[in-house]
Formats: C-alpha cells, structure tokens, sequence
C-alpha cells in the first residue's frame, strides 16, 4: 500500500507550540525517531488541542511500529481537524498495519468522499478492498484511480490480477499491457501476462499487445517461449499478413511468391523473436516455412544476398535447429541437400568462401556444427548470433560433456539404449530458462506446491543436499539451484550430451552449487551419500525396473527427507500407447529420417488420437517426439499401482503437484475431497482419464524413523 502520509503547516500564534513543532519536525526528519517520539508525547499533553501536534506524533509512532500509538494520535487528528482527508488518509494508513481492515476501509472511503479527486486514495482504497476479498469493489476502485491518474502501473497491474482472477483473460491482458506502456521493464507485471498467456486463445487481432509481449520474450527469466508460443501464435494468426499465406494453396510457390512473403514476415518481429526462442507449435505456419525453405533451397544459386533475406534465413536456422530438424524433408529437399553441401565444401576446398544464402540454407536443414568445416566459415561473421547458436555453443557443449564426472561404467542394458538415444537427441533443447521462482527456504517452497509433510530436519531446511536424478539438458536442475542457493545439488544422468548442454547453460546463467555427473541411477550406491532431497520426474518408467531405480532412490533418502516423483499414467496415455503400437507393426527404430516421416503422416491423418498427438507441444520437437513415441522402453501406472508402490517402498504420499489439482478434485467430491487419498484420486481419474496427461507428478516422504 503506497505511503498516504504527508505534511502540514499549521500556523498557531504561541512560540512555544512552534518551537516544539519545529523540533519534533527536524527530529523526524533527521530520522532520530525515539527523540522525536518522546517530545511529540510531551508536546501532546501541552497542547492536546493541536492536530498537527498528534498527527506528527502518529507518523512518528508510525515509522516506530508502535502501531496502537499511531492510532490513537490520528484518531484525535481526525477529531481535532475535522474532515481533513490527509489526517482520515493517515489513520487507514495506521489500521491497515493492525489488521483493523474494516474500519480502515471506512476511513479511505471518507477520504474519497472528502476529496474524489485523489487518485493515491482509490487506488489504496483498491489494496484494501482486494485484501478484505471485496473484488467487484477493488476494481471499481483501481478503475476511478486510472481515470484520474493514468500512470499508475502499479493499479493496472492490481486490476490485471483480479479480472484475471474473476475469468476475465482478456481485460485482464489488456491492463498488464497498458502496465507496460506506463512501465516498460516493469517485472510484475511480465511475470502475470506471461502466467496469463498460457491459458488463453485469442480470437481476434490486437496489434497493441505486440510490444508488450515482444518485451515479455526480450526479458529473461520471466516465462519460457514455449509456455507462451500456442498464445502468441493464436494472435499473430490475425495478422493480415499472416492471414493471406495461409489462405494461399499448398504446394511449391514460385521463388518471386516466396521472397515477397519473406519481405513481409519482416514486419512481424514478434513472430521471429519467438522462432528464435522455440520451436513453434503449429502446423499452418510450418506448412508455410517449409514450403520456403524447400524453394529457397532449390534456387539457392539464384538468391541474391540482401538484409532482409538475411535476417529470415538466419531466423528459420535458428527455427530449425531448436526443433532438431523435425520439418518433413522431401526426397528432392534431400537431393538438393547433399548438392549444396558438396557444392561448399567444394568452394572451401578451392580457397572460395560459399556465398551466406548458400551457409544459412544449408544450416536450416542440417546442424552446421557437425561439419568440420564449420568453425573455418567466414561468412557467418556478419551473423554473430547465429555463428555462437549453431556453431561455437554445440561445440562447446562437445567439449564440456567430455569433463563431465563420471559414476562408473552403464551396464544395465535399457539404461544403454535409453543413453544412445539421448546421446543423439540430447532432451529437451532450450533457449531461455523461464521463470525463476524466488529464494525460498524448503518448507515455504513445498507450502506453495500446496505439499503436506512432517517435519523436516534442520539441514534440510537451511541447507538441503538435492539430487536430481534424470537431469537432461539441466532446466529443473537449474532452476531448482537458483531457488535454494543455499542447497548442495547433484544432478544424474545417462547422457553426456545432454549434460554437456546443462553444463554449457549453467555457465552462462552463473550458477553455481551445481555438479553434474554421468551415471545410472541403478548405480547412485557407489557415492556413498544421503539427500534431504530427490527429484526424479520423467525417469523410472523409462529404465528396465522402474521399482528397483525407485528403491535406489529411497534408499539414498535421508529420514524425513522429501522426494519428487513423476511417472506415466496408464489411463491418460492411451492414444500414445496406440500410435506406439502402429510404430512397432511398421517396424520402426526411430532414426530421424523415420521420425519425420511417420510425422508427417500423423500430421495429415484424421484419426481423434492422431489429432491429439500433433496438438501437443511435444510435436514440434524431434528430441521431444522420440521421447514421447518412439522410446525405446515404457512403463506406465495406475494410481492404485502407485499406491502400492509407495507402501512397498514406505513412503508417505504427501501430494500431486501442481496444487491447482486439488481444486479440481475438491469439486469433483462437493467440498468433501480428501487430496492426500490416493483412493479418491483414482476414482476421480477414472472419470478425467486426460487429468495426468503430463504425467502423475508428486511428493512423498521417507518417515524419520526409517534410515
């Protein structure tokens, strides 16, 4: 609530009020409070006629935390002055900090009543009103604030939150962009458009959101692309510019037709801002950057190098290599393909330097880093972001993964084929490592996950040892440092390629507490250590026994230590187990040439558990495609099977996260639902069979008496 204090001159005809005053005054001022106090105290009972005598009393008590004290002094201000709004302002002020919100929402109200222009008033009338849970009435207040004072970002964003609170998306979007307006860098109010962005569709063109959501992509460590991209995608298809090329028939367009698109997709930089952040998940916009890559890449002799044309193959390259190549390539695409790249390496072999045009569409259809020539390109040197994306970091991440300490030799035979195929498609690949939650101590993290627990010992709580197990490219793992800086993190996993990656990102964010290591889970014995706390999402149901890498897990546990768990649902992944079954008739390995190509049919098959696959951001990636269908092993459970799982093993279930799920729940059951009941959690599934599409995702807990 903003300071609603201020200062008065009041002239009384007696020295020695004034001398008083004045003292008092300079005594505040020069921040000698406890003086100050003890006069003003003093001061009162001489003249406890003056009400600027008691309001200076109050703002001093105030500033002291003597919060009753200041009460009582602007309660006689208030009776002293009259209706004087600064000193009825003051006491709000006073009652707020007590929690007396009743009567301090009376005393704002007499304030605007007093003086309806007082912008500062309303809007703190808004906080009050909003706290005390009346919300119709706090946005009516942050409203009248806005029209008397439209540069407050702080009232837009407060209004934001509770049209977005009350289901109104829309309206709610629109204030947090006219907080950015006032504000631009303002991080709050990013922080709620990107959360608000992930659960709404536009309908219709808006224009002026584009600079705000441009400045939301811009900032880091604020949402990730790929939460955001299905919003901003559903916004920018109302472009007119959009709308035309997609209306276009499919087919090969002329190189003209294409190089005129490319002209106008120049004045949409939000769309390439995003290309450059994360795969893009929809199929009309990748039918179109298909089509002009493949025309681009036939006439690629023809291409004459100008900015524009430079700037949209370097942004479609930088497209292609964060969804791994994924887009349908053509038997002719890949003809042309190995032309272009003899044709360069013929050129380099002569002392000639390929045209850029030539080096970007090659780039946009191969990884560039996996040529040895690659680094010796001189052209690239006009496209520094671009050289250090595609080539100087994969290099890096080569040359770190090699340091990477190991935990022994891969022996179980799963856990070696599970690793080639990360070692190929390191998993998942990212660009921004989104939101990142404040420092926050254990308990208070798992209040805010909703996740009920018994105690927890006390070097859990200040200084947590952490092991994720199953880390990839080291996003969690990241985050989860950066959110207990105080804590020791391990993070496990098969793949030194991905490792590699996690390494690479955890350098450039300067995190640190952080290890990385090589090695199977079913071999984590071998350190010879405990944690107060494990993470393993994703993981068990892709080794051998998920139960026996579990009960590793368990054994590694500290007594009340806490573990995170996710693992897939039988009843939320049937189309999957379908279209692994079609896989395994077509006899499919899943090399990438595969992945694309039974893609490709999936994107342009009609059946309902098809449709669904192509909807899901895993689609858009090859890494994260293989992941999804074409793994090579998979188990999934119940949520009885998960029951057992944990009796066997004795743990205690402590929650599914997120914790919106329980909100879901309690509906389901009429108020009555018990979330912590794994009984009721299954009945409810067998109702929502898509609830855990994600995956079952929750905590449990070792019981202290167990070593």
């Amino acid at each position: 609530m903003n300071s609603i204090a201020s200062q008065t001159n009041l002239i009384i005809d007696n020295e020695s009020w004034r001398i008083a005053y004045r003292e008092i005054v300079e005594q505040y001022q020069s921040g000698q409070l406890t003086t100050a106090l003890d006069d003003a105290l003093r001061a009162t009972e001489k003249f406890p006629l003056s009400p600027d005598l008691w309001k200076l009393l109050g703002l001093v008590s105030q500033d002291l935390n003597r919060g009753e004290v200041a009460i009582t002094a602007f309660r006689q201000a208030v009776a002293l002055s009259g209706d004087d709004p600064v000193n009825h302002a003051n006491l709000a002020l006073a009652l707020h900090g007590q929690g007396q919100m009743t009567e301090a929402i009376l005393s704002l109200q007499r304030v605007t009543e007093l003086d309806p222009s007082d912008a500062d008033a309303h809007y703190n009338l808004g906080v009050l009103l909003k706290e005390s849970g009346h919300i119709k009435e706090a946005i009516a207040a942050y409203r009248k604030a806005l029209n008397l004072n439209p540069e407050v970002a702080e009232a837009f964003n407060n209004l934001g939150i509770l049209l977005c609170e009350q289901g109104r998306l829309g309206e709610g979007i629109d204030a947090y962009k006219l907080a950015l307006s006032v504000r631009p860098n303002y991080w709050e109010a990013l922080l709620n458009l990107g959360a608000e962005l992930q659960k709404v569709h536009f309908a219709s063109e808006d224009r002026s959101l584009y600079p705000s959501l441009e400045q939301l992509l811009n900032t880091t460590n604020v949402v990730s692309p790929a939460d955001v991209a299905p919003a901003i995608l559903s916004l920018l298809k109302h472009d007119p510019i959009l709308v035309n090329m997609l209306q276009e028939p499919s087919g090969q367009l002329d190189l003209k037709t294409h190089l005129n698109h490319i002209s106008k997709l120049e004045q949409l930089p939000l769309l390439q801002k995003l290309m450059r952040l994360c795969p893009l998940p929809d199929l009309e916009l990748e039918r179109v950057f298909t089509g002009i890559r493949s025309v681009l890449l036939e006439h690629v002799s023809a291409l004459v190098d100008t900015p524009f044309l430079a700037s949209f193959q370097s942004t479609l390259s930088l497209q292609c290599f964060l969804n791994e190549y994924v887009y349908f390539e053509t038997k002719r695409d890949t003809e042309n393909v190995a032309n272009l790249r003899r044709h360069i390496e013929k050129s380099l072999a002569t002392g000639k330097e390929p045209e850029l045009a030539e080096v970007l569409c090659l780039s946009s259809f191969r990884p560039l880093h996996r040529f040895r020539w690659s680094e010796d390109l001189s052209s690239l040197k006009k496209l520094p972001d671009i050289r250090e994306r595609l080539i100087t970091q994969p290099l890096a991440e080569q040359r770190l993964a090699r340091e990477i300490r190991t935990l022994g030799p891969i022996s179980n035979d799963v856990s070696i084929k599970v690793k080639r195929q990360y070692e190929e498609n390191p998993y998942p690949r990212w660009a921004q490592l989104g939101v990142t939650q404040s420092t926050l101590p254990v308990d208070e993290y798992l209040k805010e996950q909703g996740i009920r627990h018994h105690s927890l010992r006390d070097q859990a709580l200040d200084s947590p040892r952490i092991l994720v197990a199953g880390c990839g490219t080291g996003q969690h793992a990241l985050q989860v440092a950066l959110r207990h800086p105080q804590s020791q993190v391990l993070a496990l996993d098969l793949s030194r390629a991905s490792l590699g990656y996690a390494q690479r990102q955890a350098i450039s964010l300067g995190v640190t507490g952080l290890e990385f290591m090589q090695g199977d889970i079913l071999d984590l014995a071998k350190l010879g250590e405990h944690f107060d706390i494990i993470e393993s999402v994703g993981v068990l149901h892709h080794m051998d026994d998920p139960s026996a890498g579990w009960a590793v897990l368990t054994e590694l546990l500290s007594p009340s230590g806490l573990m995170k768990v996710g693992l897939y649902s039988e009843l939320a992944r049937q189309d999957i187990v379908k279209i692994r079954e079609e896989i395994l008739a077509l006899g499919l390995q899943g090399y990438e040439s595969e992945i694309r190509a039974f893609r490709h049919q999936i994107a342009q098959s009609t059946k309902s558990h098809h449709k669904k696959v192509a909807m899901s951001k895993d689609f858009f990636s090859l890494s994260e495609l293989r992941d999804a269908i074409f793994h090579i092993q998979e188990h999934r459970f119940t949520v009885p099977q998960l029951a057992q799982c944990l009796e066997n093993l004795k743990l205690q279930f402590c929650g599914f996260t997120p914790s919106e799920l329980n909100y879901e729940l309690d509906l389901y059951y009429n108020g009555q639902a018990n979330c912590h009941d794994l009984h009721s959690w299954h009945q409810f599934e067998v109702e929502h069979p898509d609830t855990f599409r994600g995956m079952y995702q929750f905590w449990c807990q070792k019981p202290a008496d167990i070593q």
